[in-house]
């Protein structure tokens, strides 16, 4: 009998290694559309995909953790919204043209965070040929490669916010997207990725008001699978009909893309603050094991 159990639980560990799905609730995610960058940074919107994915993915640990950040993070609303992605197209350097640099992405967000007065997210993250050294040397949470289906995984059951760039392997630039979610087969070696566009972020959107884009925020899904290096290719239906709030048409074109860097925001407190957490809780556990003073009155 015991080897039956065994045996079942065997095949059964094997099925959940070999297909696993983890996919956050997109309600929690924000819907800020890059095209509503346009306005400011000279026409900067149509390159501002990663400081844009950033403010989703900050309102969405706002929303995951209110606790912690309440509105802190992004602000309440679309036109908050959009005044921290003004913010993070400044730190992070975005430019019309050229977009953002991995580099200045990283650096960008921890300065980003210094002018916060709430604990920083924690931040784990992949990136190939960042080009790190000079005045962005390489930090110790970040290493260099291809980001995996595991790291993609173990990210979001950690309910991290996941902000991954992808290069198209026509070789036409590349672009920004947040991941919400991943299902894989570790046997076909295929699946699927649930994210959110910042080309097409919403449900809704009117051109008549401002802000134009009304949400709720709208899930994305691309089909995945490996290439001979062994790298995530994603293949989708890419929005391509302009700004959608001002009459843009609906066109779409399949585009695929190595996801070629990813960068985890975890709500959780920095090593010091957890360091200190323990001792604290030491020193309260030898406070109990002691006997109880004397009282005298």
């Amino acid at each position: 009998m015991k080897r039956h159990f065994a045996l079942a639980a065997a095949v059964l560990g094997a099925a959940i290694r070999l297909s696993a799905q983890t996919i956050l609730p997109i309600s929690d995610y924000g819907y800020m559309d890059q095209y509503s960058m346009n306005t400011r940074h000279n026409l900067v919107g149509s390159d501002a995909c990663v400081p844009t994915s950033t403010t989703n993915a900050l309102t969405f640990l706002q929303n995951s953790n209110p606790s912690i950040y309440g509105t802190a993070l992004s602000g309440s609303g679309y036109v908050n919204w959009r005044d921290t992605d003004d913010s993070l197209i400044s730190f992070m350097g975005t430019q019309a043209g050229a977009g953002t640099y991995d580099t200045q992405f990283v650096y960008g967000l921890v300065n980003y965070f210094a002018t916060l007065n709430v604990p920083a997210p924690t931040l784990s993250g992949v990136f190939h040929n960042a080009g790190w050294g000079g005045q962005y040397p390489r930090p110790s949470y970040i290493s260099e490669g291809h980001p995996t289906t595991t790291f993609l995984r173990d990210a979001l059951a950690q309910s991290a916010a996941l902000v991954t760039t992808i290069s198209y392997t026509s070789g036409n630039g590349g672009h920004g997207i947040l991941v919400n979610g991943i299902a894989w087969d570790d046997q076909s070696k295929t699946g699927t990725l649930y994210f959110v566009d910042p080309l097409d972020p919403s449900q809704n959107y009117n051109a008549s008001l401002d802000p134009q884009v009304l949400g709720p925020t709208l899930q994305t899904t691309g089909s995945i699978s490996l290439d001979l290096f062994g790298h995530i290719v994603l293949t989708y239906d890419q929005y391509e009909g302009g700004l959608p709030f001002n009459g843009g048409s609906a066109n779409f074109s399949t585009v695929s893309a190595v996801v070629d860097g990813a960068l985890a925001l975890y709500a959780v407190p920095e090593p010091g603050s957890v360091a200190l957490l323990g001792i604290a809780c030491v020193f309260l556990l030898i406070r109990r094991r002691q006997p109880a003073a004397l009282s005298i009155r």
